[in-house]
């Protein structure tokens, strides 16, 4: 759930990560980028759920254990879904970017 990461990072040994959001979800949370205290060993979702700090945001972008249709989240400019999906591990200093796909026509 949103801002569990957080309650993690605050209770052990922490790392910080930047997060950027498309402008339809940095209108819901506050801001297009941010920094974030994760645990170490966090993942790519652990970042999101501190990062989206309200349940709509959250569920704009993670669908259960995997990133919701029309997002795509990259983790230093690769896509997660060709790593290891929201269980991709973070680095201190990495950036997690969330992106709305659209369709046109």
């Amino acid at each position: 759930m949103a801002g569990d990461g957080l309650l993690n990072a605050m209770t052990g040994k922490h790392m910080e990560v930047k997060v950027e959001l498309p402008l339809r979800l940095a209108r819901i949370v506050g801001t297009k980028s941010l920094k974030v205290k994760v645990k170490d060993e966090a993942s790519v979702k652990d970042v999101l759920s501190s990062a989206l700090n309200n349940e709509e945001a959250y569920r704009m972008v993670v669908n259960g254990e995997a990133v919701a249709p029309g997002m795509i989240i990259l983790l230093n400019e690769k896509d997660v879904r060709v790593l290891k999906g929201l269980d991709t591990k973070v680095s201190e200093g990495d950036v997690v970017t969330v992106l709305s796909v659209t369709h046109g026509g």
